[in-house]
């Protein structure tokens, strides 16, 4: 067998992260994959979906019978679990990482406080959630949400100006040794109409606007705060890079639009390059046969080298 380019973890295995990596296998088989995950639940969908695969496998051992369409505390472990084993393969092997979709809800039954791959990655890496960027792509959009997932009620103290200008700062680095240039960004405002300087909210006023002075200072071109509404109308036809948002929805429903079967998410400022399709375990559809590895292809084509 040869030499793995490419690092999978394998995700909830009662969604549909086996499906997708079974359909992908199919149309690419000869690309050289090690997945990590509970061998016993890749097999039990191999079979159910009549689905082969060839590649190698890193057994978690959890011996775990999948219940499609199931919320399980066992499941959601192996999947976090997956992600630790993996992360450590890609970083020492020096490989990319690609991780399918895990329950928030299914790991935080045996973990408290867990909120996602991010954070999950960030702690794995040796730093800070704030110290990492989500970042998601496709075809016509890029975007950032500067605060992830976290009530809407929690956004506005959760937005300061440091985490601003770390956020773009990490971005910025990112795009310019991946790409050779810097790149054009713009940042949402937090309030309709950015605020209207400051009649309509004050965080446009208190916290953008000095981080975007900072920024400037650092030699890092950035327009806002902006409009939302408008912005992501108007920012493709303008050479717009990089769109950050002040919170999760903001960039994500405009992103989804566009890009749902292709968009990708990935995560900068890591040691190892970690991309994921950008969707969830999509429980009532698992099993069924009809979940699309469009997202996931895309993000193993992102983050193999090129």
């Amino acid at each position: 067998m040869s030499d793995p380019r490419i690092i999978i973890t394998l995700g909830d295995v009662n969604g549909i992260g086996p499906e997708i990596l079974l359909k992908f296998h199919k149309m690419r088989p000869d690309l050289p994959i090690l997945c990590v995950g509970d061998r016993t639940a890749l097999l039990y969908w191999s079979r159910e979906l009549g689905l082969p695969f060839h590649f190698e496998v890193i057994d978690l051992n959890v011996r775990y019978h999948p219940e499609p369409r199931t919320v399980s505390a066992v499941a959601g472990a192996a999947a976090a679990q997956a992600v630790e084993r993996g992360y450590e393969e890609a970083k020492n092997r020096g490989l990319p990482l690609v991780t399918l979709p895990l329950s928030k809800e299914a790991v935080a039954l045996s973990r408290s406080g867990f909120t996602g791959h991010t954070e999950l990655l960030a702690t794995l890496d040796g730093k800070t959630p704030d110290e990492v960027v989500m970042f998601l792509t496709g075809p016509r959009l890029s975007v950032v949400p500067l605060t992830r997932h976290i009530p809407l009620s929690a956004v506005s103290q959760a937005l300061t100006v440091e985490r601003v200008v770390r956020q773009v700062t990490v971005a910025r680095a990112w795009f310019g040794e991946r790409h050779g240039r810097a790149p054009k960004i713009w940042l949402a405002g937090l309030n309709p109409h950015a605020g209207e300087g400051g009649r309509i909210g004050v965080e446009e006023v208190s916290t953008l606007v000095p981080a975007l002075i900072e920024l400037r200072r650092n030699g890092i071109d950035i327009e806002g705060p902006l409009p939302a509404d408008t912005m992501f109308a108007t920012g493709p036809a303008a050479g717009v890079d990089l769109f950050f948002g002040c919170y999760h929805d903001q960039v994500l429903a405009p992103f989804k639009l566009l890009h749902f079967d292709e968009g990708i998410n990935a995560t900068l400022g890591l040691s190892v390059l970690r991309a994921s399709p950008d969707h969830g375990t999509a429980f009532p559809i698992a099993g069924k046969s009809v979940a699309s590895e469009k997202s996931f292809a895309a993000a193993v084509d992102w983050a193999l080298p090129h």
